[in-house]
């Protein structure tokens, strides 16, 4: 996970959080937490989109995060190409007065823009930036961290988590709140900053918390009332497959497996794709004997009953704080599925989803000492470091030209191992990570053929790179640096065709959609993160569009 200094420490929302939890008596003797729903109303003003919009690959909106529920992100749009995109100019921009972090996703549906701030949640005129309805949420318990990365849109209502633990569904044409679920309970380290997935009336959503000694979670709530209608444990509890990966309850207990960032679907095998976080404590594994599944893996779920199809873990017994975060990107070639996503180790896999077998591991930035554990003294500089390789945007794949592309960061740190008592809630790093100076970060963007893995070409960039991804059928990719320029690159060859300044760091969504005749390009900017950051913070949406 992104963290909010060059060194670790406590955040001053864990000093919140632990202040309330602390009050209401020791959290590892706290009588269990039990779900909870508020149901307002189960009808919304609409009824769109439906499943069948949001599936259709030829739809020219950007309906969820990932645009289609394989989270591709692409779009079948060619308004704008790579002969006229010299010519994109600036149409607006939404400025929201926060100087936050802003990380959100954006989606569009029918003209309106929907995407979230810690606790506000935005509609907005696709075509002229102008707010339609905000929604404030007040916290109804304590924040862990305040990351939040956008909503799923279905059924008339815009959906979204919550670092107080909670997810609130809002009116589509209105911002009414209709319900909010208290999934899990704050004060133990658990939060919701995940962008869900809706589909066939479920709404399917994960929990964060590891870094604070809390488990994740995959829950499938009913869209229209809130409630739970089933929950997978990322990691496995005493009798459930893979809780012998690790040694006893306690480390089970508190072992991580966040779901940091969303999740994937195939649709046609109503099949969930879920990726999930390292395990804890971040640094130290003489605690956790073993892989430590389902962590650092992606785990495929039946999403009637969140039972376990199958899983591939991409790290076992990770003690660098190398998740899984981002979504994968579902896709298929000559008949054959496959599965394409990156990891914060900076490397890029693909698998084939029939056989489930790996077809390719390519590095995709600095790679150093990645076998060198931490140790308390004389730590090694190893690269990536815990805030490098492929952050919470994940994967774009082009049909067309059969590549895949990945924003990575280049940005090194020295582990150092600091054994500690776990305190639930509080951060269980049992260690810290120097980073190298701000000036020493830089990013990369990939393009990876989807068949070998083979590196089609690479762009070198000034600045760690954590945006959002966005290719087209007009021969484009669409990215952003955190010196807050808007790229558009040759999709074919990677060079640069356009370049545009939005005067803050670039940490969210860019996505494109058509909205009366004419095709858009929108981007989330501003936000905070570790480490260098070149332009001032404040949040925006810009808008762009041809003359």
């Amino acid at each position: 996970m992104i963290r909010s200094s060059t060194r670790l420490t406590r955040s001053v929302f864990m000093l919140t959080l632990c202040t309330v939890a602390l009050a209401q008596g020791d959290p590892q003797h706290a009588p269990p937490f039990t779900p909870s729903t508020q149901t307002f109303s189960a009808v919304a003003s609409t009824s769109t989109p439906t499943d069948a919009q949001l599936t259709d690959p030829a739809t020219t909106d950007w309906p969820t995060t990932g645009r289609d529920p394989g989270s591709q992100r692409h779009s079948p749009l060619k308004q704008i190409t790579t002969a006229n995109v010299a010519t994109l100019k600036k149409l607006c921009t939404l400025d929201l007065h926060l100087s936050t972090t802003f990380e959100t996703s954006l989606v569009e549906v029918g003209g309106t823009l929907y995407f979230t701030t810690p606790s506000g949640t935005y509609a907005a005129d696709a075509t002229n930036c102008k707010v339609i309805w905000h929604e404030e949420y007040r916290y109804q318990d304590p924040i862990v961290y305040p990351a939040q990365r956008g909503v799923a849109v279905s059924q008339g209502r815009v959906m979204r988590g919550a670092p107080d633990g909670h997810v609130l569904a809002y009116d589509a044409k209105t911002g009414k709140l209709l319900w909010n679920a208290h999934l899990v309970d704050s004060t133990s380290g658990a939060f919701v900053p995940a962008a869900p997935i809706a589909f066939d009336g479920k709404l399917l959503i994960g929990t964060a918390g590891g870094d604070w000694a809390a488990n994740g979670y995959i829950t499938a709530l009913d869209i229209r009332t809130g409630k739970e209608l089933w929950r997978f444990n990322a990691i496995p509890q005493a009798g459930e497959f893979g809780a012998d990966t690790w040694p006893n309850d306690q480390a089970r207990e508190h072992g991580g497996g966040a779901n940091w960032t969303s999740v994937s679907l195939d649709a046609a095998t109503r099949t969930l794709y879920v990726p999930l976080g390292n395990p804890q404590a971040d640094l130290n594994g003489g605690n956790r004997a073993g892989a430590n599944l389902f962590s650092d893996s992606v785990v495929a779920l039946d999403i009637d009953t969140g039972k376990l199809k199958w899983y591939v873990q991409q790290l076992a017994h990770d003690v660098h704080d190398w998740d899984t975060s981002a979504a994968p990107a579902l896709y298929s070639r000559a008949g054959k599925p496959y599965m394409t996503l990156g990891t914060k180790a900076a490397d890029l896999f693909i698998y084939d989803r029939a056989t489930h077998k790996l077809v390719s591991k390519t590095p995709v930035s600095t790679q150093l000492n990645t076998g060198t554990p931490p140790v308390e003294k004389n730590p090694q500089r190893t690269c990536p470091g815990m805030n490098g390789g492929v952050e919470w945007n994940g994967p774009a794949y082009h049909p067309g030209l059969a590549l895949i592309y990945i924003n990575t960061v280049d940005f090194c740190a020295a582990y150092t191992l600091k054994p500690g008592k776990l305190i639930p809630g509080m951060f269980y790093f049992d260690g810290s990570a120097t980073f190298d100076p701000p000036g020493k970060a830089s990013g990369w963007t990939y393009a990876v053929n989807a068949a070998d893995g083979s590196v089609a070409w690479k762009v070198h960039q000034k600045t760690p790179m954590l945006s959002g991804l966005a290719s087209t059928d007009g021969g484009l990719l669409f990215t952003g640096d955190m010196n807050g320029e808007v790229q558009a690159l040759d999709a074919k060859t990677g060079k640069v065709l356009y370049r545009d300044q939005t005067k803050v760091a670039i940490l969210g969504g860019i996505i494109t959609y058509l909205a009366g005749g004419r095709q858009y390009v929108a981007v989330a900017a501003g936000g905070t993160w570790t480490g260098p950051l070149p332009k001032p913070s404040g949040n925006r949406v810009v808008l762009y569009r041809l003359p």
